[in-house]
């Protein structure tokens, strides 16, 4: 069976550029039957695979895109690929209730994630005021649906997804939790500009609320009590 793979990072480097467009789609593709114009029989099919990290006592598992044949980027052999998990993307802002996008991370015990014991940062995010982005944002919540109707399991979309009461606005929740570290040298919240900086919220007066962001997430779901839940997990936040 298929798994997401860790490369050598010297590797990975140096082609950035070519797997981020093999692999990152807004999220709102997913509700196309051939995501980012994929033509039938091109040998690409996206899944839900068992990520390095699992295991059989805590199960992961992300959605990617498998290669069949496994193809060679660049043409090199030392690149060949047959699966990468998908970095999906989306415009919006932050919502101000319920963010825990600090250095502090959320401190609630117990919170409502399945991680306990390492730190994590976590916020909803929701469209921008202006008329595009409502429409655009609409889509979400069917787009999310789409890419669960391809796992193997029935799936919780709770802490990714929800309505906010009386305006019928949807909300998409991602979360970070280092494997090492803490959150005040690992949060991946970036200021774009000459040169890149990088903010780190100490606490929500410094988080940038109603400024335009761009959030980079795979989608990942785990079995926790006796349900599977789905989670976005953040790789890059940066402002637009």
């Amino acid at each position: 069976m298929n798994s997401t793979k860790h490369y050598a990072r010297d590797d990975f480097d140096s082609l950035l550029n070519i797997l981020h467009q093999r692999r990152t789609w807004p999220i709102q593709c997913a509700i196309c039957d051939m995501p980012h114009g994929l033509p039938p029989n091109s040998g690409r099919e996206l899944v839900f695979l068992e990520t390095t990290e699992s295991s059989a006592d805590n199960p992961r598992y992300a959605c990617s895109l498998v290669f069949e044949p496994p193809e060679l980027l660049l043409g090199n052999p030392r690149h060949e690929i047959d699966v990468l998990p998908v970095v999906f993307t989306v415009i919006g802002q932050i919502a101000p209730e319920d963010c825990f996008l600090t250095t502090t991370g959320d401190t609630r015990t117990p919170r409502q994630d399945h991680i306990q014991d390492r730190p994590l940062a976590s916020c909803w995010l929701e469209s921008r005021p202006d008329r595009d982005s409502c429409l655009e944002w609409r889509q979400l919540s069917m787009a999310i649906e789409h890419v669960v109707s391809i796992a193997e399991h029935p799936l919780n979309t709770s802490r990714v997804v929800r309505f906010v009461p009386n305006e019928h606005a949807v909300q998409l929740r991602v979360r970070f939790c280092p494997e090492e570290g803490e959150l005040d040298d690992t949060l991946p919240l970036m200021k774009l500009g000459p040169p890149n900086t990088q903010l780190v919220p100490a606490s929500l007066s410094e988080v940038p609320f109603n400024q335009p962001l761009r959030a980079s997430f795979t989608l990942e779901y785990i079995h926790e009590g006796d349900e599977w839940y789905l989670f976005a997990d953040l790789i890059t936040l940066t402002d637009i």
